[in-house]
């Protein structure tokens, strides 16, 4: 029981205003009437391109109550997506994973996008880009400093020319973070018993057949067909309509 205690934790977003909150209030009450179809409606007329995570949070809470895999963990996932440190939904995640079919042993390929994530992935673009003004602007103090200042002329410039280096490093590193987030193409599979195709045709062979709440890696799209890269690194094609990107 513990463990679905998040489930039933609802977040009440002071960020949300007017019809918007009262939508949102509204559809938290569906949820604890335990009337889901209700709640998944109203949270879903609040989707848009800024959806807050706590609308997403708690859609994925309502589609889990009602034991449709493959919405519960698409919409932790965009929940995530909103804020890499959501921890509730990276806990309700793991518990959403769980009711899958499909198990993978993962084998990771490694790209040089992957290899800079690895290296400097310990913060976000944004969070980069705040270190980077941050050296600028300890960089612009120590200019000033060295100008006006008659003693200690060397250690300022010195301190000056590693600030502004290591501005551009943080300048550097986030064009590399963000380069790596935006090339991040991932899907989840939303419906039982998809056939993934060796090329993007109907009449092709029939390689491996997987699930609802598969989570694949979107590689390229042509037509009505997305070629895809499974957790065990197999490679293949799927209608489009079959999986949904995060």
């Amino acid at each position: 029981m513990k463990k679905l205690i998040a489930l039933l934790i609802f977040i009440q977003s002071s960020v949300l205003f007017a019809q918007t909150d009262s939508l949102f209030r509204q559809a938290n009450q569906w949820y604890q009437q335990k009337d889901y179809e209700k709640a998944i409606a109203t949270y879903e007329s609040l989707l848009d391109e800024d959806t807050p995570k706590e609308v997403y949070f708690n859609l994925a809470n309502a589609y889990y109550q009602q034991r449709n895999t493959a919405n519960s963990i698409y919409y932790y996932e965009k929940a995530i997506k909103a804020d890499p440190d959501f921890e509730a939904a990276k806990n309700n995640l793991r518990f959403a994973e769980k009711t899958r079919l499909d198990e993978f042993e993962n084998q990771t390929i490694y790209t040089s996008s992957d290899i800079w994530h690895q290296t400097i992935g310990f913060f976000t673009t944004e969070k980069w880009a705040v270190f980077a003004i941050t050296f600028l602007w300890i960089g612009a103090v120590l200019f000033l400093a060295f100008y006006f200042s008659k003693n200690r002329r060397r250690l300022f410039f010195t301190g000056m020319v590693l600030s502004i280096f290591v501005a551009l490093l943080g300048i550097l590193f986030a064009y590399q973070e963000n380069k790596f987030q935006q090339n991040q193409r991932f899907a989840i599979v939303m419906n039982n018993e998809t056939n993934v195709k060796a090329e993007g045709r109907s009449i092709s062979k029939t390689i491996k057949i997987i699930n609802e709440g598969t989570k694949v890696f979107v590689e390229e799209i042509e037509g009505k067909w997305a070629k895809i890269q499974l957790p065990d690194a197999t490679e293949g094609w799927v209608l489009l309509d079959r999986i949904k990107e995060i």
